[in-house]
Formats: structure tokens, sequence, C-alpha cells
């Protein structure tokens, strides 16, 4: 899921599989629909968010410690991302753009 608020790209939640995202989707929607209160209602345009993805996908992630069962992954830079992974896959990935 990827959030773009007045135009811009602000946040992406990945999760490993629909029934995972299915069960945090109120609690994206609320928290998106809270951030974007007050802000000029502008479409996010596809290139920008393809921007996005690209630059959390490019962002190095380094061991944070354990997670659970898993292992906590952090990188950050324009991009701030948390990651759990298990099994050596990522379970969940948040990522907040540091401009936001």
């Amino acid at each position: 899921m990827l959030v773009g608020i007045a135009g811009r790209p602000v946040s992406l939640e990945l999760f490993d599989s629909g029934r995972s995202l299915a069960a945090h989707w109120s609690a994206l929607l609320h928290a998106a629909t809270m951030d974007a209160l007050g802000r000029p209602e502008v479409r996010t345009p596809a290139a920008l968010a393809r921007s996005f993805a690209e630059r959390v996908e490019g962002t190095a992630l380094t061991s944070a410690g354990p997670a659970g069962l898993g292992a906590r992954v952090r990188g950050g830079g324009r991009v701030s991302v948390d990651a759990v992974r298990w099994n050596d896959r990522t379970i969940h990935l948040s990522a907040v753009a540091s401009e936001a």
C-alpha cells in the first residue's frame, strides 16, 4: 500500500500476503486519513510513486536485532525503512519519506 498525500508519496507498507494486509487495512487507512487532514486533494502521479518505491528498494538495510521469531532490519536516507524478516523473507516492510 503506497500512500500519497498532496501529490507526493509519503509512505509504503508491504506485507507477505493479502491476508496480512487485510488484517491491518483499517488501521493503515485510518492513519493515512489522519495524516492527510487539511492537506490539498492532489493525485499522486504514478511516476512519483514508482520513484518512491525504487528508493525504498535501493535502501541499504542493516540488522537491528530480533523481532519475535524474526529479525528486524533498518535503513535510511531520503526514505526511512524498517522491516521484519523471517525464514529469509520479508514479512512486513514500512517505509516513510524523510521529507514527509
